[in-house]
C-alpha cells in the first residue's frame, strides 16, 4: 500500500500519551468510564491530533453508565425497518 501511495512527508510531531500515576491520581482508578475515555479522545481531536491509536480492550459492559447501557441494549434489540 505504501508503494501505491508514495512517501508522505513526516512532520516529526509524534506524541505518546500514557496513563501514568499522575493521570490515575487526577482522574481516578483504572478502568475509566467510557465517557472519560471519550472526553479524552474528543479533547485530542479538538487539539488537531491527526491519528489516534489505542491499546485498550472494552471487554465488559460499562458499569459506570447504566442509563447509556440500557439505551444501547434497547437500540440493539429494536428491529429497524425501511
Amino acid at each position: 500500500m505504501f508503494i501505491l501511495r508514495g512517501e508522505v512527508e513526516n512532520s516529526g510531531n509524534v506524541v505518546i500519551i500514557d496513563l501514568d500515576d499522575k493521570s490515575l491520581y487526577q482522574v481516578g482508578q483504572w478502568p475509566w468510564s467510557r465517557d472519560t475515555v471519550a472526553e479524552l479522545l474528543i479533547n485530542m481531536s479538538n487539539a488537531g491530533v491527526g491519528l489516534i491509536g489505542m491499546d485498550i480492550a472494552f471487554a465488559e459492559e460499562d458499569r459506570t453508565n447504566l442509563q447509556n447501557n440500557r439505551k444501547i441494549q434497547y437500540q440493539n434489540n429494536t428491529k429497524h425497518t425501511a
